[in-house]
């Protein structure tokens, strides 16, 4: 998939930055299947950490790692930005080779793939975050006391500490409900998770199915994005609709025009909280348990499958 880069002033007043403001970078796709088979043909070398003779990636600097070791080398990595472009583990020796995207998807979730790049680019480009608008990288603004970032490719201003639409003359603590946010929630509609703009079924009995295109009235910002009505999740678009973040893991196991497995799942959690605060009731009472399932999913999200 492609990123592109933006610099906070504007590509076309700066003559500067219009070289980095058309900069494009392309990110490898996340292909775990694949992955895991060119994981299995590596070969057998002596790793540089634990000195095991095991199946192991072996670098240009001519240091082989072994995948455990540069599994652990790399999400200790994710937990620190300063160690960001990675470079070698043998970097205390005077290695210079710096460890791309490439080797890092091969090991990675693709939560921790994300952030891999994130931080990656954040070292290459500076200080930054994406535009919640169109995705694209934003460098944050110099003066740490304005939160306000406006995005030069969309013009779309949002506040960089609390991560939403920016707030006139309010702090991120008193920002009110955002009402679309509200109006969503009681109409039963998604968001996109490709572009976040908001999804409603014209016939709320077709298929929990949802293809949204670049080419539809409301564009998405993907060429195309597969997700469920029922719980927003993201879903690959070949039958039988697996969970793009769970390969193997069928999102419709009862078919797309009945509930998802996020819902019937949430539907048995909900049962058994019921059951329990009623046993608790009679005696101590006990804390509500959180919705385990899926904790994205909030409950009044849900609701609406419940109380058929």
């Amino acid at each position: 998939w492609m990123k592109r880069y933006r610099t906070d002033e504007d590509p076309l007043q700066s003559p500067a930055n219009s070289k980095l403001a058309a900069q494009v970078i392309s990110h490898p796709k996340y292909t775990p299947m694949l992955d895991n088979i060119r994981n299995l043909l590596l070969k057998e070398h002596e790793c540089c950490i634990c000195y095991t003779t095991e199946k192991s990636f072996m670098f240009e600097c001519a240091h082989a790692v072994c995948k455990e070791c540069l599994h652990s080398y790399l999400t200790t990595a994710l937990g620190d930005v300063a160690m960001f472009p990675l470079k070698c583990p043998m970097h205390h020796q005077g290695c210079t080779h710096v460890i791309g995207p490439e080797t890092a998807k091969r090991l990675l979730t693709r939560e921790e793939y994300n952030r891999f790049n994130d931080f990656n680019d954040r070292a290459l480009f500076g200080e930054g975050m994406h535009c919640l608008k169109c995705s694209f990288f934003v460098n944050l603004p110099a003066n740490a006391a304005n939160p306000m970032v406006q995005c030069p490719y969309c013009r779309f201003r949002f506040c960089y500490r609390c991560k939403t639409a920016w707030h006139t003359g309010l702090r991120c603590e008193e920002r009110p409900d955002n009402e679309l946010e509200e109006w969503r929630k009681s109409r039963g509609a998604q968001r996109c998770p490709g572009c976040y703009k908001i999804i409603e079924k014209d016939d709320p009995e077709t298929c929990n199915h949802m293809v949204h295109h670049a080419t539809d009235s409301v564009p998405c910002l993907r060429e195309r994005t597969d997700f469920c009505y029922c719980c927003g999740m993201e879903v690959l678009p070949d039958y039988p609709h697996e969970e793009l973040n769970s390969p193997g893991v069928n999102h419709f196991p009862d078919g797309v025009f009945n509930d998802c497995r996020v819902v019937a799942d949430g539907y048995d959690t909900m049962i058994q909280a019921r059951s329990r605060k009623r046993r608790g009731s009679r005696g101590t009472r006990r804390a509500r348990p959180s919705n385990a399932v899926f904790p994205a999913v909030e409950d009044e999200q849900l609701a609406p499958y419940f109380n058929r």
